[in-house]
């Protein structure tokens, strides 16, 4: 909401002769028409008229606060305040340039002078409001609202700040209740829609905010924010292209924008660009050096793109920026795992887990470099813990029946491949996977028979060319063929 100053006068057409009245008139016309210098000009010559004019100092003061000197504004709307004690606009006013500096408190201070000279002063508790929430008191800051709008059931601004208060309380479902409220009063009112749409982002109504953003966009094309919001949305819906779309606007209204090539660059992640994705965040990083999340996203980029050694170089930077950063470490550990360092990618997924020791991904990872140097007993125990930490982590599954079918435990090893298929019934590496545990016990036509089942829903699932399950089913028809019982 933008603080507005409130002109409790009308203007009317100069007399010949101009009094001091008439040369504050003149100022407020210039105001309207954005002439700051000439209205402070037409003040002065009031105060030359009528030093004592609390009005002149008030209009003046008005006139310095939209061009930014919200210091000397406050000097003047003193000045009107010792003139005029009671000079209910003046207190408002400063309260409002107090606001603009930050010193919230005192802009409240002020609000509740304005506030006790007119109890009825709607637009004083909205921006008393307005400072609340600005100094974290949301709560207070609704009940100042609630005041205001009880009084001026009318006002858009007053239902757009309420509902911000309401986010900032993350009760979004109210928020979204008056910003609906804003929008009836004034349907071309951008931010009550903006909001709107950032509120039902919270509530993962990401379809909805996408309808808003589209309003705002309608009204103005130029919101660069609307464009990154709606692309916000957009990948949060696996809409990575329409997402990279928006982003690229958004870019193009402001190339220094990090954020937007950040999340372009994650987009383009997802659509395994990643090529694309190192650009964009070679951008972020251009912009800011120190982001160590724009290092870490490169390098998994590179990771992906089998650049492992460039991928090391960009977790060890973003390490270097955050000595704590379990997630690089991590993904250092996985690109240090391509190149088949399986021991320093354990010791970086170490690293992962001592500062975060709920990081399922790295006990997941370590468990797989415990697997390749057949430290198979410590693989479960591992992908034990990723399952503890994400029990439907169906890659811990699938993988801890592996190492179980590697330490002869078939059984166990084929209720871990049960409840990966339970998860995810077309991972074809699980079918594979427990029809060669079903092989390797053997002994009956049965075993076999489940193995040839799994084999052939392998095939099925992913398709004649998974070569693994054409060969293992030759072998376990030829196995069956010898087999006991029926």
């Amino acid at each position: 909401m933008f603080l507005t100053f409130f002109f409790l006068f009308t203007l009317s057409s100069l007399l010949f002769a101009q009094t001091a009245d008439d040369w504050v008139k003149s100022g407020i016309e210039k105001i309207n028409n954005k002439d700051y210098d000439g209205a402070m000009a037409d003040c002065n010559r009031a105060l030359a008229i009528s030093p004592q004019s609390a009005w002149a100092f008030n209009v003046r003061g008005m006139a310095k606060h939209y061009l930014q000197r919200y210091a000397d504004a406050i000097a003047d709307y003193e000045q009107a305040i010792i003139i005029d004690p009671k000079y209910k606009t003046a207190w408002y006013n400063r309260g409002i340039s107090k606001h603009h500096l930050g010193r919230y408190a005192e802009a409240i201070a002020d609000y509740d002078r304005a506030i006790e000279i007119d109890p009825q002063y709607a637009s004083a508790y909205i921006n008393r409001g307005f400072s609340k929430d600005a100094y974290g008191q949301y709560a207070d800051a609704i009940s100042d609202y609630d005041r205001g709008i009880a009084i001026n059931p009318r006002d858009a601004a007053a239902y757009n700040s309420r509902g911000l208060a309401y986010k900032h309380l993350a009760r979004y479902t109210e928020a979204i209740a008056d910003y609906d409220q804003a929008i009836a009063i004034d349907a071309g009112y951008v931010d009550a829609w903006y909001n709107r749409g950032l509120a039902k982002d919270k509530l993962g109504r990401y379809a909805d905010a996408i309808t808003d953003y589209d309003r705002v966009i309608a009204l103005d094309p130029g919101d660069k924010y609307a464009w990154y919001a709606r692309g916000y949305a957009k990948n949060e819906l696996e809409k990575y292209a329409d997402a990279i779309s928006d982003y690229t606007q958004d870019i193009s209204l402001d190339p220094r924008n990090a954020d937007a090539w950040f999340s372009r660059g994650h987009a383009k992640s997802s659509l395994g660009n990643y090529a694309g994705a190192i650009d964009d965040y070679s951008q972020v990083i251009a912009l800011d050096p120190k982001d160590k999340t724009a290092y870490n996203n490169r390098g998994y980029a590179k990771n992906n793109s089998g650049n492992y050694t460039e991928a090391i170089a960009d977790f060890d930077q973003a390490i270097a920026l955050d000595g704590q950063y379990a997630l690089a470490y991590n993904n250092r550990g996985l690109a240090k795992n391509n190149l088949g360092r399986y021991t320093d990618a354990i010791t970086d997924y170490n690293a992962a887990i001592t500062f975060d020791p709920k990081l399922s991904i790295a006990f997941y990872n370590r468990a797989l470099a415990k697997y390749y140097l057949g430290q198979y007993a410590d693989a479960v125990t591992d992908n034990d813990q990723a399952i503890t930490l994400y029990p439907n982590y169906v890659n811990a599954y699938n993988n801890r029946g592996l190492a179980k079918s590697y330490l002869g435990r078939y059984a166990d090893a084929i209720a871990d491949y049960d409840h990966t298929l339970a998860l995810d019934p077309k991972y074809t590496l699980a079918y594979n996977n427990r029809g060669y545990s079903y092989f390797k016990m053997g002994k009956t036509k049965q075993n076999y028979r489940k193995a040839i089942a799994d084999y052939d829903m392998a095939l099925q699932v992913g398709g004649s060319s998974y070569k693994p399950a054409f060969q293992y089913r030759d072998d376990a028809v030829a196995a069956m063929d010898k087999a006991e019982g029926p």
